[in-house]
């Protein structure tokens, strides 16, 4: 598991922001949940966690509310504008009517690599590592700079 986004908001609270395609289920209440605790032991304080989905059912309302969650519910179809809006090479994929998942064109996957050095590769990674293990192999973040 990964946190999806991380903020400061304007009282330098970390913010957690967990994306939800469709209905928000039980696991990314799971999981958010565990987040929050894994960021309080290591020293967060009043961490706020925001879900962001497309439908909340009322039971699951009723959870959020009780462990002091916020959510965001954005339908579909206008999640798919501002998409496109961001970024008009996104595909959506799409079964059975529902969209399953979304993904690049072939195109547009071609020029991210194609301008993504293996160095910006290492920073996404050792940003996730530290996020998630509070450490990282990264020496640039024990003071080694590479000089």
């Amino acid at each position: 598991w990964r946190i999806d986004l991380t903020f400061r908001d304007e009282q330098k609270r970390l913010v957690i922001v967990e994306i939800q395609l469709e209905a928000l289920d039980r696991t990314h209440l799971a999981k958010v949940n565990e987040y929050r605790a894994d960021c309080e032991l290591k020293g967060e304080k009043d961490t706020r966690v925001i879900l962001l989905c497309n439908k909340i059912q009322e039971k699951r309302k009723q959870y959020i509310k009780l462990w002091n969650l916020e959510s965001i519910v954005i339908p579909l179809s206008e999640v798919k504008k501002i998409i496109q809006k961001i970024d008009p090479r996104i595909e959506f994929v799409e079964s059975n009517g529902q969209t399953q998942s979304y993904s690049y064109s072939k195109q547009a996957t071609k020029e991210y690599k194609e301008n993504t050095s293996e160095e910006d590769e290492r920073d996404v990674q050792y940003f996730w590592d530290e996020i998630e293990y509070g450490n990282s192999a990264d020496p640039r973040r024990h003071g080694d700079h590479g000089n």
